[in-house]
């Protein structure tokens, strides 16, 4: 009975594993736990400093703004040119000249929208939630530490490692 228990004492022993969480990033880490925290599944783990990007998503929204406003006059522009094109007031050329702008004013507005859906998602790295229950172990960088893409920034204890084994075993 007493060699069962040891056994089940290295069972645990070995069964416990540790990962370092790593940036995916440049830039400065503004948020870790203290070490000895325990950290649930979906809860926030890292934070960056974002300002940079914010700065960049206001700037795009702002952007869209006007070009949407753009937008507006090209079409009023166009609307005029055809008519003063089917009254011959004004040459055909010209009034491409409206189309063109009119639709080069519209892939503006379409660029500007991509622009920012991409800052938006690039935002998501500046954060890292713990994918599993874990135990910050200890800090690699300190808060307000600069880091490079790929650096490493905390190490943890994944808690409840045998769910870990189950999910990678599926």
């Amino acid at each position: 009975m007493k060699s069962l228990i040891v056994l089940s004492l290295l069972i645990t022993s070995v069964m416990s594993f540790s990962a370092n969480v790593t940036s995916q990033i440049d830039g400065i880490v503004t948020y870790l736990p203290t070490e000895g925290a325990i950290i649930k599944k979906g809860e926030l783990l890292v934070k960056f400093d974002s300002e940079g990007i914010d700065y960049q998503i206001a700037k795009a929204k702002l952007d869209i703004a006007y070009c949407k406003e753009d937008l507006k006059d090209k079409k009023s522009d166009l609307t005029r040119a055809k008519g003063l094109n089917k009254t011959n007031v004004i040459s055909h050329a010209k009034f491409e000249d409206a189309i063109v702008r009119y639709h080069k004013c519209l892939l503006e507005v379409g660029a500007s929208e991509l622009t920012l859906k991409q800052l938006i998602w690039d935002k998501g790295s500046y954060v890292i939630n713990s994918p599993y229950d874990v135990k910050v172990i200890k800090y690699i960088v300190t808060p307000n530490s600069g880091v490079r893409l790929g650096d490493e920034i905390i190490e943890v204890e994944i808690l409840k490692p045998q769910n870990r084994i189950a999910q990678l075993s599926k």
